[in-house]
This record gives C-alpha cells, structure tokens and sequence, in this order.
C-alpha cells in the first residue's frame, strides 16, 4: 500500500508543479504576436531629451501620450492601455491625424528604454502626458489617476481627454 500511496503522491506534486511552470512561463512571456498591438515600441526615439537628430516633433507644439509599462502585463495593465488609446482615438483624432498629438506605448524594459523611469520617475505601469516644443520637452505630468479609475471606463476616459485638452490649450 505504501508504494501505492507514494506513486499517487508524486504524480501530483508533479501535476501541479507542471501546470504551475507553465501559468508561470505564460505570464512571463506576455501576449502571442498575434495578440500584440500594431504600434512597436522599437520605433519610437530613446529619449524625448536626446533624439536631436529627429527632433520630437514637426509642428511648434505637440503632446505625447505615453503608456509605460513592462513586459509582463495583467489584464488591469493592458486595460489602462486600451482604455487610453480609446479616449485619445475617439477624442483626439485630427490632433494626432494633424501631428499635434502622439500615442507611444512603450516597454521600459526593452533595452534602451530603461531610461523613462528614471526621465518621469515611474514606479508602476503609467500613463504620462509630455508638452514639447520645437522638438523640446517643456514638462510632463504622470497620470496617476488611471489607477484609481481603472473600474470605470467613463470616468477613465474623461480623466484621459481632460488632461489632454489642459495640455493642448496651454499652447
């Protein structure tokens, strides 16, 4: 019987311990290329401070919305994203069609991006509105509040356009 009871044990603690790996290895490796969002995070300059080259913008004023976040995302992470892109899409479509306004999810844990923490004094996943002009960054603001409202997308996706038309007024 004891032999018994052992095999039963084992074969268990090792069903378990495999779907616990592979929860684990699903969680880490984020979405299925198919899953991810049309914009990559590759393309966009590595500092809003440095890219002189290029330049932040083409018009004398422009306000970058960035998402922050990092590789391993949960669904609350992924929902401050759509609920942004939604609000600045359904919202601010001329200004970004216009090139007044610029949407950037960015993964600050792709190399080279490391910096934006530091930059906007990230501690979680943000939303943070940047003011440039003539291709410099004037100020920012960390919306903070995305956090709060994450479980009403109305209240959300106002919070969203009223900070963004406060930055675009202030022209």
């Amino acid at each position: 019987m004891k032999p018994k009871m052992f095999i039963t044990t084992a074969l268990l603690v090792f069903v378990v311990a495999s779907i616990t790996w592979l929860i684990v290895r699903e969680f880490r490796q984020g979405p299925e290329l198919s899953e991810q969002e049309p914009i990559s995070t590759n393309t966009y300059p590595v500092s809003p401070k440095i890219d002189a080259e290029k330049g932040l913008t083409q018009s004398p004023h422009k306000v970058i919305v960035y998402y922050f976040h990092g590789t391993a995302r949960c669904p609350s992470c992924r929902k401050i994203e759509d609920y942004t892109r939604e609000a600045i899409e359904n919202g601010f479509a001329d200004a970004v069609k216009n090139g007044l306004m610029e949407w950037r999810p960015v993964n600050v844990e792709e190399q080279g991006n490391e910096h934006f923490i530091k930059d906007y004094e990230l501690y979680t996943k943000s939303v943070v509105i940047v003011d440039t002009r003539n291709g410099k960054q004037i100020r920012w603001k960390n919306l903070e509040k995305v956090w709060e409202l994450l479980y009403s997308k109305d209240a959300f996706i106002k919070y969203i356009k009223d900070e963004l038309r406060c930055y675009q007024a202030e022209k």
